[in-house]
């Protein structure tokens, strides 16, 4: 193979499109381009493709690439994500902790998507069983077999696996994670076996400040020497005009600036009179989905955001920021947009 040959073959895109033909297999990706195993791994941790060889569903079990997300269109980088890329290279837990609509769920889904790599979501409310996601003995045939849960399937190859509202937990229920914590394993009972976690597996813990609906009781508290923890800021008005500006580029300039001074003026009365009306990035994009259908600010606000108020707060807390919105948009507010 001449030398131009090999590095048209070799090339960033050449190794992209072999990886998504064979799906990460790497003698197959070998085959194609004529290269060896060490420059597969190589090129697929410098292209951040993500770890290779998911092996295929077993019975009774998932398709883990099913559980690989979609890169989110309207995804903004913010500079937080470079702390939190650079722990991704232990082996620590991270625990990213911030207010409601700071993005801790969504930023590590798009670390999955970008790593191409299997996520698993498990939400840490009171009703949680991890047992659930452990497994259980089934029906086959005239026996019964003990078939691997969720959990244990997805922590035994390269993906990323989040605890979400974590600081929720019921203590008694922490054992779960204290193992994976501490071992990178856990022993399952019913199955009177232990697995162990994958080099690649990552694990992620969410949780809200205390004040912000959630403490951290004293028997979790300990998780938290066992985890590197990353504070996620709330949205600036500068990276919300730049969501905004990707999901909805045809949205009025004006209509877009009064909507980043509700976002702040709302931010702020959160703050001062600790109220649970948390206004998120997403509700901004909802808003612009809702004023491009129906043209009318009010509908879309409410929609969007205000109507939600009633669920977390009192009809009191809805007024005020009622009020908000009526001293941001002006006539765009109490009349309909033609």
């Amino acid at each position: 193979m001449d030398p131009q040959e090999r590095k048209r073959r070799l090339s960033d895109q050449a190794f992209r499109d072999a990886y998504e033909k064979h799906r990460g297999n790497v003698h197959a990706i070998q085959e194609e381009l004529g290269c060896s195993r060490p420059t597969v791994y190589r090129r697929r941790k410098k292209l951040r493709l993500g770890n290779v060889g998911l092996p295929p569903p077993a019975t009774g079990s998932v398709d883990l690439l099913g559980l690989i997300p979609k890169p989110d269109p309207n995804h903004i980088h913010r500079k937080v994500e470079d702390l939190i890329n650079s722990a991704l290279s232990t082996l620590w837990a991270i625990s990213l902790v911030g207010d409601a609509g700071t993005g801790k769920t969504k930023i590590v889904k798009q670390i999955a998507a970008q790593l191409r790599l299997p996520f698993l979501r498990i939400p840490c409310d009171s009703t949680v069983e991890f047992s659930d996601f452990l497994g259980s003995y089934q029906l086959s045939g005239m026996s019964t077999v003990f078939v691997e849960g969720l959990l244990i399937q997805v922590m035994r190859v390269p993906s990323i696996i989040l605890f979400d509202e974590f600081n929720a937990l019921d203590p008694s229920k922490s054992f779960l994670i204290h193992q994976l914590l501490d071992s990178r394993c856990v022993f399952v009972k019913e199955a009177n076996r232990t697995y162990q976690m994958h080099d690649g597996c990552r694990i992620f813990l969410a949780g809200n400040p205390p004040g912000n609906g959630y403490a951290v009781p004293p028997a979790t508290a300990p998780l938290l020497n066992r985890v590197l923890c990353i504070e996620l800021p709330p949205f600036s008005s500068e990276e919300v005009a730049q969501v905004l500006r990707k999901a909805h580029p045809q949205l009025d300039a004006n209509i877009s600036r009064k909507l980043i001074h509700f976002y702040e003026d709302v931010q702020r009365l959160v703050k001062e009179q600790k109220v649970n009306a948390r206004i998120s990035i997403r509700n901004m994009v909802m808003f612009g989905d809702m004023y491009r259908l129906t043209n009318d600010v009010p509908q879309s606000l409410s929609a969007s955001f205000l109507d939600g108020i009633l669920l977390t707060d009192d009809s009191e807390t809805r007024d005020s920021c009622r009020r908000i919105a009526e001293a941001t948009f002006g006539n765009q507010w109490s009349t309909r947009s033609s």
